[in-house]
């Protein structure tokens, strides 16, 4: 289980379960079972998000790979990364179209 807090990186585990460093995880939504990787990005999840204010929708990516803290909110032809390991948005040519 990840936290919700965007640049938050712990999670909860069962205690028999351990990830490797650089270990390519696959996440996956727990309410309705669909596989969260990007289409755009194969070592990144994403998920559509809803702001609960202004109804505006933004996308939510962050990495797939065990160790790397990076995050990126990507809305409006705009991009926020969050985590140590996060590149510069324009090394990962999201697309705003």
């Amino acid at each position: 289980m990840l936290s919700p807090n965007v640049g938050d990186y712990k999670y909860a585990h069962h205690d028999n379960y351990h990830l490797k460093k650089g270990e390519l995880v696959d996440f996956h939504c727990p309410l309705c079972g669909i596989d969260l990787s990007s289409l755009k990005h194969k070592e990144q999840a994403m998920i559509l998000m809803v702001n609960e204010e202004d109804r505006s929708e933004f996308e939510l990516y962050f990495s797939k790979v065990a160790g790397n803290n990076s995050t990126y909110i990507v809305s409006n032809e705009k991009v926020e990364s969050f985590g140590e390991d996060a590149l510069d948005y324009e090394d990962l040519n999201f697309d705003f179209t």
